[in-house]
């Protein structure tokens, strides 16, 4: 009587696809063509832009606190309550 388990063989073949080898030439060509062309990479633009918003971030925060800390006075708060409608 046969006993179950794993065959010798079975199952999809070691190694990348075709498709797989084809995307990654693609992508090492996208590359190089660009760091020829002296362009930047999506994700060297996106990094640049995440700094930038945090430090927009860091800066709107420091503002509100000083905000906070400084007393207001009955005629900015007018004119902040003006602005706001």
């Amino acid at each position: 009587m046969a006993k179950g388990g794993a065959r010798p063989g079975a199952g999809r073949p070691c190694g990348p696809s075709k498709a797989t080898i084809e995307k990654s030439l693609i992508a090492a060509r996208t590359v190089t063509d660009a760091n020829a062309a002296g362009k930047k990479l999506a994700k060297e633009v996106l990094e640049e832009i995440m700094h930038r918003m945090a430090e927009m971030a860091a800066l709107a925060n420091d503002h509100q606190k000083a905000e906070k800390v400084a007393p207001a006075n009955g005629h900015q708060m007018a004119e902040t309550a003006a602005l706001a409608w």
